[in-house]
């Protein structure tokens, strides 16, 4: 056999060959593990700040294009539109869902504080009046956001709104 001449590879050369083989698979390995957490954690944070930007637009939307803006007895807000059908926000102490009849409802996941709603500068206390602002604070992605709303209404809607009227004359609003 030895007039053949074949040569081949010794057990110590077939050994290191797959010890650094080994050793690109695990560099290999873990560097997708390290890019698929990161491509996860951006997605949900993309997730997160998406959802800001659609309740901010939803809001300024609604804001703009309704008739007016009333505090509900359930504490809700509703949005009344003259040609399209009601929209309530309902915000409690983690979520923003908002309403529109024989629609799916959005629902927002952020952490709420300081929830203010006013009329011509005053807070609200009594439930179902007229309002022309509210403002309120949500975490996302550990960071507070501000948002702050206003209505501007007509003398026609003013003038025909009977809570108003009977805020004024309790000396009220």
């Amino acid at each position: 056999m030895k007039g053949l001449g074949v040569r081949g590879f010794t057990l110590i050369e077939l050994v290191v060959t797959m010890l650094i083989s080994s050793l690109v698979v695990l560099i290999a390995f873990s560097s997708y593990e390290i890019v698929s957490h990161q491509f996860l954690d951006y997605r949900k944070k993309s997730g997160q700040v998406a959802q800001a930007e659609l309740l901010n637009m939803l809001l300024e939307k609604d804001f703009t294009n309704s008739k007016n803006v009333m505090i509900t007895p359930d504490s809700n807000l509703q949005f009344t539109y003259s040609n399209a059908p009601d929209v309530k926000y309902n915000f409690t102490r983690n979520t923003i869902i908002r309403v529109v009849p024989n629609i799916i409802a959005d629902t927002f996941k952020f952490s709420l504080c300081r929830i203010t709603r006013r009329f011509e500068g005053k807070s609200l206390v009594p439930d179902h009046y007229l309002i022309d602002e509210i403002s309120f604070e949500a975490k996302i992605l550990s960071q507070d956001v501000f948002y702050h709303f206003t209505k501007q209404y007509g003398s026609d809607i003013l003038m025909d709104e009977p809570n108003i009227k009977v805020n004024a004359e309790q000396g009220g609003i």
